[in-house]
């Protein structure tokens, strides 16, 4: 593992798995892991969003396998493999434990690492009883004008607890959030809207045994 520090953060190369993969620290405190989105890059998905994370905690970046700085590899891109990558850095980061924010691409590599079971290399979607297994509590942020459609984004809203009467039952565990008027590949631009609601979120107490 080779690092230097530049303005702000540390940066630097691991051997992981076969790559030699890129990634960046910024701050210090509880660990927020980002997880770009598919054909983007650690700026390009959270240019707008890192200055003002990395404010109250400890933010890890990285390029997966053929993103950005992390050069490609003869081998299939599955969900699967960059969330071993993913763990793999974090544990040569010493990183026993954190939050994770994932952008498109990088939500579905968020999902897999909270599954910690396989995937085959042609992805076909979760089951029901496998999301409903997932115990930390999940943000899903999605847009109006999105591409993930936002009957989908409910029904794994209501899989993860959601879609009761907060009133009557109590707040559940998992949150939901549609951007209006924005598109997947704007939602990047939001930063205004995205950010008091993910440090909210990260700063709500996890219950006992979801952690």
């Amino acid at each position: 593992m080779h690092s230097e520090r530049n303005k702000g953060y540390r940066s630097g190369y691991a051997s992981v798995n076969g790559l030699r993969m890129y990634y960046k620290i910024h701050g210090t405190g509880r660990p927020l892991v980002l997880l770009h989105g598919s054909l983007t890059t650690i700026d390009t998905s959270f240019g707008k969003l890192l200055p003002s994370l990395s404010e109250t905690g400890q933010v890890i970046s990285m390029e997966q396998q053929g993103h950005g700085r992390t050069a490609d590899t003869d081998r299939p891109l599955t969900y699967e493999q960059m969330a071993e990558d993913t763990t793999e850095l974090l544990r040569q980061l010493r990183i026993e434990k954190a939050d994770f924010f994932g952008y498109s691409m990088g939500s579905a590599v968020a999902m897999q690492i909270a599954k910690e079971q396989q995937l085959t290399r042609e992805f076909k979607g979760w089951k029901p009883d496998e999301i409903q297994a997932i115990k930390p509590p999940a943000f899903i942020i999605t847009c109006d004008s999105d591409v993930v459609r936002p009957e989908h984004v409910i029904e794994i809203f209501r899989l993860l607890g959601g879609g009761v009467a907060g009133d009557l039952t109590g707040l559940p565990r998992s949150r939901l959030a549609m951007l209006p008027g924005t598109t997947h590949v704007t939602m990047a631009e939001r930063a205004d809207w995205l950010l008091p609601m993910i440090k909210e979120f990260l700063n709500v107490p996890v219950p006992e045994g979801n952690d």
